[in-house]
């Protein structure tokens, strides 16, 4: 049966018997040194992770100059992709530090993954229709966040794939939005072997 226990105290349900696992990010589990305290953990799924905000009131946000608003975004869109380097280098830093420990890793098998993306795939619209009833823009929220996150990863495959291939075919581009596409859903990059 699922408990909710607080992240710090995790270890300490750990020892004593009171939880069997958890659901926590690699940075997580060092932080809170449980690498050496269980023995398996999977690698590959999706379970979420924490998030941070900056924000600013939308009327407050309209009532500032054209030039200043364009700074916020510019300002943003950088503090966002720069933090996002910096949580997956943690991420791949927190993994190292976590095999090191001679912790065993798993990946869980297609059937099982598929069943935990499809029990997963839920809990973005129960949130928005959790606030929907509240008479508030979770639907929308939700619509846009999904279309800004299609966007961003078909942004870093591109580049990933203009990393790879130094030279496209002439008259071809590898990094069309069509082969770009191919590749986030075939893997790999269009044209390479």
């Amino acid at each position: 049966m699922p408990v909710y226990v607080p992240g710090p105290e995790v270890l300490e349900s750990l020892t004593r018997g009171t939880v069997d696992g958890a659901l926590l990010s690699h940075p997580s589990v060092t932080d809170y040194d449980l690498q050496h305290h269980v023995k398996y953990a999977t690698l590959g799924e999706n379970f979420g992770s924490a998030v941070t905000a900056h924000m600013i009131n939308g009327k407050k946000f309209e009532a500032l100059p054209a030039d200043i608003r364009r700074i916020f975004e510019t300002a943003g869109d950088e503090i966002t992709r720069k933090s996002c380097e910096a949580i997956d280098a943690e991420a791949l830093y927190s993994i190292e530090r976590i095999k090191q420990a001679e912790l065993t890793y798993v990946k869980l098998p297609a059937e099982d993954h598929a069943n935990t993306v499809q029990m997963l795939s839920g809990i973005g619209q129960q949130w928005a229709n959790d606030l929907d009833s509240r008479r508030k823009a979770g639907t929308r929220v939700l619509t846009a966040f999904r279309k800004a996150l299609e966007r961003v990863r078909l942004e870093d495959t591109q580049k990933t794939c203009q990393r790879r291939s130094k030279i496209s075919p002439p008259g071809r581009s590898k990094t069309s939005p069509l082969n770009v596409m191919r590749y986030a859903v075939l893997g790999g990059c269009p044209g390479s072997p």
